[in-house]
C-alpha cells in the first residue's frame, strides 16, 4: 500500500479503538488499560483505547523482531527482504513463491503435478500482488459499530458480498482446515490433493482441443525428433 493508503488504514483503525473499542475478557489486563489511558468498562469488559495510547506503544514498540521456528535454522526475522505467507496459525504446508511459478515455461519437463501446484502458487501471488482494496465501498465502519466488540459479521450483508469477490480467495489444493480437522482427513499431502486434481481434469472433456490437422503435425515432429535421437 502506499503511505496515503496506510494512512487511512492507520486512521480507520484509531476510529475503531476510540470509539468502538476492544472486548478484554481478563480484569487484569483492562486495570492495565485504565492505567494507562483508556476508557473501560468493567461491567461489559470493554476498553476504548485514546490516539496518545496507541502512539505511544507505536514508539516503544521494537523495530525489529524474530519469528521463531521449532528449528532455528527457519527463523525469520523481521524486517526482512521477503515475506512469507502460511496458512493461519500454522504451516501444514508451505510454498517456495519464487521458484514454483518460475519454471512454468520450463513445465513440459515437470510432472503434471507439478504444474496444478504452479497454478496454485500463481493464483495465490496475484492475489498478494493485487493488495487490498481501502476504498470507501470497502469502508465496513457501521457493520463493526452495529455489531460491535464480541460479536461476528456472518448475518452482515458487505459479508456475503465481500465473500463472493475477488478478493476471497479459496485455495483449491492447500488445506485450511485446523490441524485436528487435517488429521481425520487422513492428513492429505499437497502432492495427493495435485494428483487427484490431475485425474479430475483428465478425466473430463478438453475445452477448445486442437484440430486433428493440428494434432497429426505435433505427433509427425514428436516423430522426427525420437528417430533423430535415435
Amino acid at each position: 500500500m502506499s503511505e496515503d493508503e496506510q494512512s487511512k488504514v492507520h486512521e480507520k483503525s484509531i476510529k475503531i479503538l476510540e470509539e468502538i473499542g476492544v472486548k478484554f475478557l481478563s480484569a487484569k489486563a483492562l486495570k492495565v488499560l485504565e492505567k494507562n489511558g483508556a476508557k473501560v468498562d468493567f461491567s461489559e469488559k470493554l476498553a476504548r483505547i485514546p490516539r496518545e495510547m496507541v502512539d505511544q506503544a507505536l514508539k516503544t514498540a521494537p523495530k525489529s523482531f524474530v519469528l521463531g521456528a521449532r528449528n532455528p535454522e527457519f527463523d525469520v526475522p523481521y524486517p526482512a527482504p521477503y515475506t512469507g505467507y502460511v496458512l493461519d496459525c500454522g504451516g501444514v504446508f508451505t510454498f517456495d513463491y519464487i521458484q514454483g511459478p518460475g519454471a512454468i515455461e520450463t513445465s513440459g519437463t515437470l510432472c503434471l503435478e507439478q504444474i496444478v501446484v504452479d497454478e496454485e502458487i500463481a493464483k495465490l501471488c496475484k492475489r498478494l500482488r493485487d493488495g487490498i482494496d481501502n476504498s470507501d465501498e470497502k469502508d465496513f465502519y457501521d457493520d463493526i459499530k452495529a455489531v460491535g466488540p464480541g460479536g461476528h459479521f456472518l448475518m452482515q450483508r458487505n459479508t456475503v458480498k465481500a465473500c463472493r469477490s475477488e478478493e476471497f480467495l479459496m485455495p483449491v489444493l492447500s488445506n485450511r482446515s485446523a490441524y485436528e480437522s487435517w488429521v481425520k482427513l487422513g492428513s492429505p499431502e499437497l502432492y495427493q490433493e495435485a494428483q487427484q486434481k490431475v485425474e479430475e481434469i483428465l478425466a473430463t472433456p478438453q475445452k477448445r482441443p486442437l484440430p486433428d490437422d493440428v494434432i497429426g503435425k505435433f505427433e509427425a515432429i514428436i516423430r522426427r525428433a525420437e528417430e533423430e535421437l535415435e
